[in-house]
């Protein structure tokens, strides 16, 4: 049984170095819970890290905020380190493992929002968890930029990841065996294209795409637009949650539309040569 001071579940299987427990506060309490990854009994103990029932809300917070900032720089050496290993050439897997939409996707997968502290302020998080459900429906692997993510899903890994770091003495291999069960699969090689504004850009380098501009009235509209020197659209996307994604979206768009234009110019090639 896994035993930590935060407020998630951990699946079971996957051992902490015990610690000496301290009376704080409202003293120590503790929920079993049923593990949404193993079906197994877990328990969550209550401690320095924000628990299910600790009776002072700002501490617990505070805890979560201190952890997430730990857990963040750890899970960040940890697969830097099996980038280096695993995939030597291929540095922009480390940013895919990493980032929150990666993490995110691992705390609704075990169902870990479920585990927050319900004063917290996060009333719209239960709208948000089914929002970015829906979003990444369409995305088994990685959305690359294509989708909005709510931090808190992300800082919930982070958190979780640094209250096992510093319950497991820093340990290492635990802290890689924790952290490979939480976000199984990691991302590898041709498990997602490359990032339609990495793309664009070295197509536009290289000479392949025209020169264009990304405009759009966002605020207003939610619509961001791609357009040539000519003033026609090339791509655009509608996206209320995020400017950045809808810029994404509009990029990726007139990738596509270039990628077709392209492919009937080469089609009509081939028919006048026969």
């Amino acid at each position: 049984m896994f035993r930590f001071t935060a407020v998630f579940l951990l699946p079971t299987g996957v051992h902490a170095a015990k610690r000496p427990r301290h009376r704080r506060g409202g003293g120590r309490i503790t929920k079993k819970c049923k593990s949404s990854t193993s079906g197994n009994n877990a328990e969550i103990a209550g401690g320095d890290a924000p628990d299910l029932g600790s009776p002072a809300p700002s501490t617990s917070l505070r805890a979560f905020e201190r952890h997430e900032f730990l857990g963040d720089r750890v899970i960040g050496y940890l697969v830097a380190h099996h980038v280096f290993d695993e995939h030597p050439t291929l540095q922009p897997l480390l940013a895919l493992n990493v980032d929150n939409e990666k993490l995110a996707r691992a705390a609704v997968a075990h169902g870990l929002h479920r585990f927050l502290r319900h004063d917290l302020p996060l009333p719209c998080l239960p709208a948000q968890v089914r929002e970015f459900t829906a979003d990444i429906a369409s995305y088994p692997v990685h959305s690359n930029g294509l989708v909005k993510t709510p931090k808190i899903l992300a800082g919930i890994i982070e958190s979780i990841m640094g209250a096992v770091d510093v319950d497991s003495g820093h340990d290492q291999e635990r802290l890689w065996k924790v952290f490979r069960r939480l976000a199984d699969p990691l991302i590898a090689p041709r498990m997602v294209g490359k990032h339609q504004m990495c793309e664009f850009r070295s197509m536009y380098r290289a000479g392949l795409f025209p020169k264009v501009k990304i405009t759009g009235h966002w605020k207003r509209s939610k619509t961001i637009k791609v357009v040539d020197v000519h003033g026609e659209t090339l791509g655009s996307a509608t996206y209320a949650k995020s400017r950045i994604v809808a810029r994404n979206r509009a990029v990726k768009s007139a990738l596509a539309g270039h990628a077709q234009v392209q492919e009937s110019v080469a089609r009509r090639r081939r028919c006048r040569r026969k």
